[in-house]
């Protein structure tokens, strides 16, 4: 079961939506990940450039461990490191493009819990999404996870984070903190998550949305965050 945390709406917010109107909005196709969930390929389908409106499509492979972009023929590397088509793991949230609740988000890994006297025990992760100062926002991703079980639906395949008892101290990663935003990124001036997925509890994938200002509104481009799960 996926959580997340809802705020009323600010009235930076509201203005951001009604920003959006006109927005140039780019696709997501997650291709999938390698045998061994190294690396990961996806592709952005959208609008190439607002001058110039014609239909593009680029294909990334991505070095899941180093969470960066490996260069050269997509598709020789797709061949290379065996990256499988629909060989996404566990898609463990997803959010509506409608949705522009919280940035942070938790969930579950909700696959093969462990049974004891208390329940399902699970591991439960938050994702904390910092963005920066200035015109051109930076960001923070960090990734906290927990040991936990819970204590109610224990007949449940995922067991229910609302009733989520954790023990332990929590084991936080940084994802990404970037220095300065990267010429290839724009000028964006928000974020939000996407979609997340888990790769045999070992890595995960964090899809965000950027959004820049376009010509007629608001440009709606893909990046990911990839690495590795602490145990």
């Amino acid at each position: 079961m996926i959580i997340k945390r809802i705020f009323f709406p600010s009235l930076t917010l509201i203005l951001f939506l009604s920003h959006l109107s006109a927005a140039l909005d780019e696709q997501l196709h997650f291709i999938g990940f390698s045998v061994n969930g190294r690396f990961l390929a996806f592709e952005r389908n959208g609008i190439n450039d607002v001058e110039s409106p014609e239909q593009s499509s680029k294909t990334i492979v991505v070095d899941v461990e180093k969470n960066q972009w490996v260069s050269g023929s997509a598709m020789e590397l797709i061949e290379e490191y065996e990256i499988k088509d629909n060989n996404t793991g566990f898609h463990v949230y997803s959010r509506l493009k409608t949705d522009f609740s919280s940035s942070n988000i938790k969930f579950s890994d909700g696959k093969g819990p462990l049974w004891n006297m208390y329940g399902p025990k699970i591991d439960f992760f938050e994702l904390i999404l910092d963005q920066g100062e200035g015109d051109c926002k930076s960001i923070d991703l960090k990734l906290r996870k927990s040991r936990g079980f819970s204590t109610l639906s224990v007949t449940s395949k995922k067991g229910n984070i609302d009733d989520l008892k954790t023990h332990g101290s929590p084991i936080e990663i940084t994802l990404q903190k970037d220095s300065k935003v990267p010429t290839s990124r724009g000028c964006p001036f928000y974020y939000r998550v996407s979609d997340v997925y888990l790769f045999k509890k070992k890595y995960i994938a964090v899809f965000l949305q950027y959004f820049q200002s376009g010509y007629e509104g608001s440009n709606i481009r893909y990046m990911v965050v990839t690495g590795k799960i602490p145990d």
